[in-house]
């Protein structure tokens, strides 16, 4: 598959799925006495991955990627890897999603930002231990921020 259709193919895909975050997003529940609700930060999450796709899908169009008649083994092997990581990707983040309400947010998230840095670090730059700091600061750094700066309740899971 060429970059083109690569980013053509992606683009729509995760527009549609940034529209149906919307949607959904919008049917949650707002409480009236918090400034932000529930549903704000997937609403702003849904419209930035509506921007990213969008912003995708006029690279797709624009790229003047000419398709060449006969691709080599290793270009074939590298296309193939990176279904392959895009499939891993999705899997993470299902696993993710579905780790967060029984495990917690912490230990989910940390769990996902790390296998995430693994996931998209090149093999001959992975650093184990500044990987697993940056998973733990910002695991912290981020709850702080929702519990503390807009008061709102994340999964305690085990830890709770």
């Amino acid at each position: 598959m060429t970059k083109k259709k690569q980013s053509l193919v992606l683009g729509s895909i995760f527009l549609v799925l940034s529209i149906v975050l919307y949607c959904q997003a919008r049917s949650i529940k707002t409480g009236s006495s918090l400034l932000a609700g529930a549903d704000f930060m997937p609403k702003v999450m849904a419209i930035l991955l509506m921007l990213v796709s969008i912003a995708y899908l006029v690279q797709g169009f624009a790229n003047k990627v000419t398709e060449v008649s006969r691709q080599n083994d290793a270009k074939k092997k590298t296309e193939k890897m990176e279904w392959i990581r895009l499939v891993l990707e999705f899997l993470l983040l299902f696993g993710y999603l579905f780790c967060l309400k029984p495990i917690g947010f912490i230990i989910s998230t940390m769990a996902f930002i790390f296998l995430q840095s693994i996931l998209i670090t090149p093999k001959e730059n992975r650093k184990i231990l500044l990987l697993l700091i940056v998973a733990g600061v910002c695991t912290v750094i981020t709850y702080l921020i929702f519990v503390k700066g807009f008061k709102l309740l994340l999964p305690a899971g085990i830890l709770g």
